[in-house]
Parts: structure tokens; C-alpha cells; sequence
């Protein structure tokens, strides 16, 4: 059922030809039973990639396979038509018959299939339950919530056993709640179901619940690919830091590198941080030096020499977490502490400590130079 989706060096370019590529040079594969999510802000590429892959658009240049079989290649004048590819899709409206029942939506695209009326039964139920609307099958759609029509439009595009799944931001219609509900069980139904997936969204919980891998894009551009945990403790450079919630950028210079951790002496702070550093650091290098507010840690007394004295200038408490900014020196720190009480108020001295491990420093760009620093 599953297949693997590769593609190479995948270009789109729409109108003039010197324009800015709203997909450039991307390349990645997905191996069959993997879910992909393309992460980024608006404009940035990533449902372009997905159009092309579904054949909505035909790229300017590049490569795309699917299951072994080329499906696009504009050099050789190669291109699949969409009812060609066997691909499911899950847009952001429902796109359901609203005078069909559940079970008569999930049966309509089996309907043009050379498919017996008990292999069809079996199909249909064998989604239903995937989706888990077992008790709704007979119900019309009109009927349903919206997190309940998803999860029809879901079992449609599954109950031909497509190739690939492709979703484009299918959850940004609902409300918070079914929002934050269907998030949750979509990375195991897909998984129940078997199919490799390329999914779509610029939220970045969403990307995180449900994917094996997250890709970062900007400009049209990848710019890592990657599990959570490497992305958001790893970041390949300053964009994918700060897109995915680094608060403090502070610069710096390496006073000495050992085994891929650098000391670093901080600007305008009276500290010097341990952090990791890409592996051509040397010392002498400017740095800028990523830290996330959920790990910086807050003391009311000095623990160690790895911890700086700041002084609390402004609070946000958000209910079951408190979001603070900490001056150190002549900078601004972020800290985000879990709790439904704030430990600190503004004006209180204390101390922050900031584990090494969990730094990432990076070598100083043009792109830095724009980026938020605190």
C-alpha cells in the first residue's frame, strides 16, 4: 500500500523566469510508511511541493518518483497526470457530499474502480474504523462536527489504499479543541493505516505530534529535515532556531573549543557559556550563541559557578506556565517556567543557569544579522 516518495532538486517557478523559485533546488526522500511534515511560514514553499507532487503543478525543474515510477520530470518531458498517480489528498475544507451519508462519502471514490460490492464493503468498513466513525457510518455528514467531517474526508482518501497520503494543513478549519483532539489521533491513524504521508502545516505542535520527520522550509528552500529532537535541539542554522521557538540570541566569541563544545565568552553579559558549536568552529570565532526559553533554568540562590545573577524585568503568567524576560548584564534573557503559580516577580534578583547541552551556537551570517537578538 505504502510507497516511497522521492524527490530531486525539485524546482517551481511561476511567471518570469528571473523571479525568486517558489520552490528551489528541494530534494528529500520519504521511505514507504513514513509521515514528512513541510513546516514554514506562508510563502515559503511548502504547499507548492506538495501541488507538484500531487501533479496540481507542474514543476519548472527537478525530479519526482513515486514508488519507483517517475511521475515528474520536465527535461524529458515527464509528467503523470493526477488520476494517474493513485494519491490520496486531505485538503482544509471537508470537501464531503453534504447529502451522502458517512459510509456513502467514504464508498464514492470506489465507485469508478472495477471493485466487487464485497470488497467494497470490506474497504469502506476496514476506513471507518481506521478513522474511528464506526458508530456514525449511517449518519449523514451534515450532521457531524468538523473534526468528525475530517475524519470522513480522511477515510475517502484512504479507502482506495493510495500510494501516498498527502494533507495540507487539513486542520486549520477547526475550532481549538477539536483542533488540538484530532491532532492528536491523526499520526495513528495514519500509521494504522500503513501510508506514507507528506503533510503540510505551519503549526509547529501539529508538526511535532505527528511527524517522523519535520522539514523546515523558507523561500523555497529546505532547510533541514529532520526528527523533533534534532530540529529543536540541533537547528542547522539561525531561521530554523528562531521559526521553531529559540528567544534569545545572544553574540559572542569562542575562547576555546573541546570536543564539540565551545566555552564562549557572551557581549555585554559577565558570563561565558558552554555551549555546542558547529565542528570548523575555532577559537577566536564570532558566534551567535541559541537559547530556548523552556531551558533556561531560574534559582533564588547561586548553586554553582555555571550560574549569573539577573534581575526579573517583566512577566507573563499564562496559566500553566509563566513566560519571563531576565536582564543579565546588558542583555534580555527568555525563560518559559511550567507551574499555575509564578515563583518570581518583576523586580526580583535571582540567578539563571543555562545547561550546555542544550545550546547551539552558530557562525554569524547575513541572515543572522536580521534575525530577532535580544
Amino acid at each position: 500500500m505504502s510507497a516511497e516518495l522521492r524527490i530531486r532538486n525539485l524546482e517551481k517557478r511561476f511567471g518570469l523566469a528571473n523571479l525568486r523559485p517558489a520552490v528551489d533546488d528541494v530534494s528529500f526522500t520519504i521511505t514507504p510508511g513514513e509521515i514528512v511534515v513541510l513546516l514554514g511560514p506562508s510563502g515559503c514553499g511548502k504547499t507548492t511541493t506538495l501541488r507538484s507532487v500531487a501533479g496540481l503543478e507542474k514543476p519548472s525543474g527537478g525530479t519526482i518518483d513515486i514508488g519507483g515510477e517517475r511521475v515528474a520530470d520536465p527535461v524529458n518531458k515527464r509528467f503523470v497526470l493526477p488520476q494517474h498517480r493513485n494519491l490520496g489528498m486531505v485538503f482544509q475544507s471537508y470537501a464531503v457530499w453534504p447529502h451522502m451519508t458517512v459510509e456513502q462519502n467514504v464508498a464514492y471514490p470506489l465507485r469508478h474502480r472495477r471493485i466487487g460490492r464485497e470488497e467494497t464493503r470490506r474497504k469502506v468498513d476496514e476506513a471507518i474504523e481506521i478513522v474511528g466513525l464506526g458508530a456514525y457510518r449511517e449518519r449523514p455528514v451534515v450532521a457531524l462536527s468538523g473534526g468528525q467531517m475530517q475524519r470522513v474526508a480522511l477515510a475517502r482518501s484512504l479507502v482506495y489504499r493510495p500510494r501516498i497520503l498527502l494533507l495540507d494543513e487539513p486542520l486549520s478549519n477547526l475550532d481549538a479543541k477539536l483542533r488540538l483532539r484530532l491532532r492528536d489521533d491523526l499520526r495513528t491513524i495514519i500509521k494504522d493505516a500503513g501510508v506514507t504521508a507528506l503533510y503540510v502545516t505551519h503549526d509547529q505542535s501539529e508538526a511535532v505530534v505527528i511527524a517522523d520527520r519535520i522539514g523546515v522550509m523558507k523561500d523555497g528552500k529546505l532547510l533541514q529535515l529532520a526528527d523533533a529532537i534534532t530540529l529543536y535541539n540541533s537547528p542547522a542554522d539561525v531561521f530554523v532556531a528562531n521559526f521553531t521557538g529559540a528567544g534569545t540570541l545572544l553574540a559572542g566569541r569562542v575562547e576555546r573549543v573541546e570536543r564539540g563544545m565551545a566555552l564562549v565568552q557572551l557581549e555585554g553579559v559577565p558570563y561565558s557559556i558552554r555551549t555546542r558549536v558547529p565542528d570548523d568552529a575555532r577559537a577566536g570565532d564570532p558566534v551567535l550563541v541559541s537559547i530556548r526559553p523552556e531551558n533556561v533554568h531560574l534559582e533564588t540562590a547561586r548553586q554553582g559557578d555555571s550560574e549569573v545573577a539577573g534581575v526579573v524585568r517583566t512577566l507573563q503568567y499564562e496559566g500553566t506556565q509563566t513566560s519571563y524576560r531576565i536582564i543579565v548584564g546588558d542583555k534580555e534573557l527568555h525563560c518559559t517556567e511550567l507551574g499555575t503559580r509564578p515563583r518570581f516577580g518583576v523586580g526580583d534578583n535571582l540567578f539563571v543557569r543555562i545547561p550546555p547541552e542544550v545550546c547551539w551556537a552558530f557562525h554569524p551570517t547575513s541572515e543572522a544579522a536580521t534575525a530577532t537578538s535580544h
